[in-house]
């Protein structure tokens, strides 16, 4: 909205200007203290074990199916199919509201549902809405199918980020965080990357197609990591 109105400079202007004020808001907050607690630092080699590069790689499918369709390529099959920057800012900032809805809403559903299951159920999810998107041209319908695929990848987000430091104590878990973050940001190249291939030679239609095979990918491993985690 702002840029039809205003132009595409001011868009840039105003978010340099929220980043500034983020920043200078972090000079006034205060680390909380830790009590320390009897705990073994152990060594990256110990801490890296199959779970952790499964649940990984389930990251990394997750992310390369976020930044290759609402971070890149819907905006750009958007505007092909001729709607305009409001419909796209609109579709993008629903999608993430629901983001945050689903992280939200994770610890509702894991008292009632084990991760397997909230993995399976989810990436089907997202797996049926990444689907029907490039088959749909009625911004009401993207709008319906981008609400409900933020909400999976908002309850994956978060319930991987919990499985990363299941079982961990307090002083190796920000190892094992960064651990998990490295590796996860492959899917964010690879995003953009391949999908600007695909694009390329098939059809921008193409890359919905190439992010189902990586959500397949991900509710695949997905399957294999939820239970060892929660009984090791």
């Amino acid at each position: 909205m702002i840029s039809e109105h205003f132009g595409i400079n001011v868009v840039f202007i105003i978010a340099s200007s929220l980043g500034a004020c983020s920043g200078i808001c972090m000079f006034f907050t205060k680390e909380p203290v830790v009590f320390k607690k009897e705990s073994k630092l152990l060594p990256l080699t110990s801490l890296v074990n199959k779970n952790l590069l499964k649940i990984c790689v389930v990251g990394m499918c997750l992310f390369y199916l976020t930044f290759s369709t609402i971070y890149a390529f819907i905006p750009i099959y958007l505007q092909k199919i001729g709607y305009s920057e409001t419909n796209i800012g609109l579709i993008i900032s629903l999608s993430l509201v629901a983001s945050l809805f689903g992280a939200g809403y994770l610890p509702k559903i894991k008292k009632t549902l084990n991760n397997k299951t909230i993995l399976l159920s989810t990436w089907t999810l997202m797996i049926i809405t990444t689907l029907l998107t490039p088959l749909s041209t009625t911004i009401g319908v993207i709008l319906f199918l981008q609400f409900f695929c933020g909400i999976g990848r908002g309850i994956i987000t978060a319930l991987l980020m919990s499985l990363v430091i299941q079982h961990t104590d307090l002083k190796n878990r920000s190892t094992v965080m960064g651990v998990y973050q490295s590796l996860y940001s492959i899917g964010m190249f690879l995003g953009p990357f391949l999908s600007g291939i695909s694009a390329s030679k098939f059809g921008v239609e193409s890359i919905f197609y190439v992010a189902i095979i990586f959500c397949i990918i991900g509710m695949f491993i997905g399957m294999f990591i939820a239970d060892p985690l929660e009984s090791k």
